[in-house]
């Protein structure tokens, strides 16, 4: 079975067996917090919660993991974001 992230602007592919997702009957869905560092990388991530519990957490964070931001600037100076967050919604795939 297929499964894809669900994003804005971004998707991507997720495979492999993932029965718990099916056998549940739910939108699976991962909570994640983390912060953004000075160079525009996410860390500290974590999950806030997810459903079905386990299933999709270490997609989701590895997707996450990738993603790059422009750094926010305070008096010309690149700044350390804390305690955002973010929900990646999985769909399978048609």
């Amino acid at each position: 079975m297929r499964y894809l992230i669900l994003l804005s602007l971004v998707i991507f592919g997720i495979s492999g067996c993932m029965s718990t997702a099916d056998d549940k009957k739910v939108a699976p869905y991962v909570q994640l917090s983390f912060d953004i560092n000075e160079h525009g990388e996410t860390t500290n991530i974590k999950v806030i919660k997810a459903e079905p519990e386990l299933v999709f957490n270490q997609a989701a964070i590895d997707a996450l993991s990738k993603w790059k931001y422009k750094p926010k600037y305070v008096d010309g100076q690149p700044v350390y974001q804390k305690g955002l967050t973010v929900q990646l919604d999985f769909e399978k795939e048609k």
